[in-house]
C-alpha cells in the first residue's frame, strides 16, 4: 500500500488488532480490481471471475483455497 494513500491512512489509524484483517481485505480488493482492468482479455477475466465466484462459495462454506480468503 503506497504511503499517503487513503488506504494507507485508514490502515495506519486502524486499531492494532484490525490492521492485519484490513490488509487482507485490501489485497482481496486489489485482486478483484485487476479483473476490471481494460487490458485484461475478456476470456481471461471471465475465467478469473468464475474462479472467484467459486472461491466466495468455498469461503462461505469454511473451505477457501486462496491465501487471502483463507486468512479472512
Amino acid at each position: 500500500m503506497p504511503p499517503g494513500t487513503v488506504r494507507y491512512w485508514s490502515w495506519l489509524f486502524a486499531a492494532l488488532d484490525s490492521r492485519e484483517p484490513l490488509l487482507g481485505v485490501y489485497a482481496l480488493l486489489a485482486e478483484w480490481r485487476a479483473l476490471m482492468d481494460p487490458d485484461t482479455a475478456l476470456a481471461v477475466a471471465q475465467i478469473k471471475l468464475a474462479w472467484w465466484h467459486e472461491e466466495m462459495r468455498r469461503l462461505a462454506e469454511g473451505a477457501p483455497v486462496h491465501p487471502i480468503s483463507r486468512y479472512l
